[in-house]
């Protein structure tokens, strides 16, 4: 069961950080703001992704399904590595079908950069508030 709450939770992750960085640069671009666009939505798709992914933690908690929680290190690092592979097989097909082409390597080393860290506080934060 390891294997399956760990891809549970890296797949919830991945799209978690790909909505968070598509609201973000929505709000961005709405609001038009001079200003460096990649501190502004990495900072705002940060904020968006620690706080919807402990969400989702303490949702699976108080919905009581013990089964696909993140139970030790072994499994949250499971999940913290596979989801920058679910993030890429989610990222590739959308860049493509919203765009016309295939997405460069570097989108998907950007996204990843922003990753480690951010999924770092994510997971960390849902173990602290389900404590």
């Amino acid at each position: 069961m390891t294997l399956k709450a760990s891809l549970f939770h890296a797949a919830a992750l991945a799209a978690i950080n790909l909505g968070s960085i598509l609201l973000a640069f929505t709000l961005y671009a709405l609001v038009q703001q001079p200003g460096n666009q990649l501190l502004i939505q990495g900072g705002l798709a940060a904020v968006f992704s620690i706080s919807a992914y402990a969400a989702w933690a303490w949702l699976l908690d108080k919905l009581g399904l013990d089964a696909w929680q993140l139970k030790d290190r072994r499994v949250n690092l499971m999940a913290y590595l596979l989801a920058f592979f679910v993030f890429a097989l989610l990222f590739v097909p959308l860049h493509y079908a919203a765009l016309g082409y295939l997405t460069g390597v570097e989108n998907i080393l950007v996204s990843w950069a922003f990753m480690a860290p951010v999924n770092a506080a994510a997971l960390w934060a849902a173990g602290r508030l389900l404590r």
